[in-house]
């Protein structure tokens, strides 16, 4: 049996791209001024996504992202933090 594990990504890890290798859309977006926190449903997950500024994007809006592979973080089932 394979191993079980969690799968953190943070928002700041989750950027959008013309030519994304995932698509989701957008549920819900959060203007902070600074930033506006993306709220991406992909399948049965949301993930979130961070951006500069106020966004020209809308709710319902088909995005395509790419994660950063190198800033993952996996999770045991204790919810301890695993070394890879």
């Amino acid at each position: 049996m394979p191993p079980t594990f969690t799968l953190g990504i943070r928002p700041e890890d989750v950027q959008l791209a013309a030519d994304g290798a995932f698509a989701g859309e957008i549920t819900l977006i959060e203007p902070l001024g600074v930033e506006t926190i993306l709220h991406i449903k992909n399948g049965e997950q949301t993930l979130l996504s961070i951006v500069s500024g106020m966004t020209h994007h809308r709710l319902g809006e088909q995005v395509h992202f790419n994660v950063v592979r190198e800033r993952l973080h996996y999770f045991d089932a204790n919810g301890a933090r695993m070394a890879v």
